[in-house]
């Protein structure tokens, strides 16, 4: 176990070189299987604007899409902000949907095809490991 935590912190330590040597424009696709239910993310970054689409299948077979664009911000070594300034659905059987939060990531680790990124409000009460999402670039 301690063996491992060095290991973990080394990396850490050496990841945020690495994050800067790394494009990100590009399409970056992530899959999670969270209790059944797949939930696949896809982020295409072009300079300084994003987007992105989240699809859900639950594990009863619904589908669920949403999607968000706006600004992006790189902040070396190893922040990306995104800012949103659209999104659907704006309304859910009849209910106006308010815009999604802006999210702050820090890459973990990085390099041309897989970038490994933490929300920064969700490591406020969890682990690293925990919030964390692997993507992987879409070629």
């Amino acid at each position: 176990m301690k063996r491992a935590a060095i290991v973990l912190a080394a990396f850490t330590l050496a990841s945020p070189a690495l994050a800067q040597q790394v494009r990100l424009d590009g399409q970056w696709h992530a899959r999670a299987n969270i209790n059944g239910n797949v939930i696949d993310t896809v982020v295409v970054i072009n300079g300084q604007q994003y987007s992105m689409s989240v699809t859900e299948v639950t594990a009863e077979g619904y589908h669920y899409a949403t999607f968000q664009s706006g600004q992006f911000y790189f902040t070396p070594p190893s922040h990306l902000g995104f800012q949103v300034l659209d999104w659907s659905p704006k309304e859910y059987e009849g209910r106006p949907m308010s815009m999604p939060p802006n999210s702050n990531v820090t890459i973990q680790q990085a390099n041309g095809t897989m970038l490994v990124v933490s929300d920064d409000l969700c490591t406020q009460g969890g682990t690293v490991q925990q919030c964390s999402a692997t993507f992987y670039r879409e070629l």
